[in-house]
């Protein structure tokens, strides 16, 4: 599993960490669901780019009280071109080109 966590500036220790993961499996919760919410969260941080930043959560708050191992960590979407965009770049290209403005 720390193999797999995402890598964070500043502490993220691994005993804290091994801590609530055996509070979680008491709990009732499975290694491959934590397992898989590992791997779902670095997902989330490598397309984030939070990845080796602080802003990654601390191992030990991910299986904590919190079960944030739960959530379904996808990234934001990327947004769509607004025609408004389209019509900014229209303009560029046709002032380059020496057309007319817009």
């Amino acid at each position: 599993m720390w193999a797999v966590y995402p890598k964070r500036a500043g502490g993220n220790s691994k005993a804290d960490a091994f801590k609530y993961w055996k509070a979680r499996l008491n709990a009732g919760a499975t290694a491959e669901e934590m397992y898989e919410g590992t791997v779902r969260y670095a997902r989330y941080c490598k397309e984030t780019d939070l990845l080796g930043t602080s802003y990654v959560m601390q191992a030990r708050r991910f299986f904590g009280n919190g079960e944030y191992f739960r959530d379904p960590w996808e990234p934001p979407r990327k947004a769509k071109k607004s025609a408004l965009d389209y019509n900014r770049n229209v303009k560029i290209v046709k002032e380059r080109k020496g057309g007319f403005r817009i």
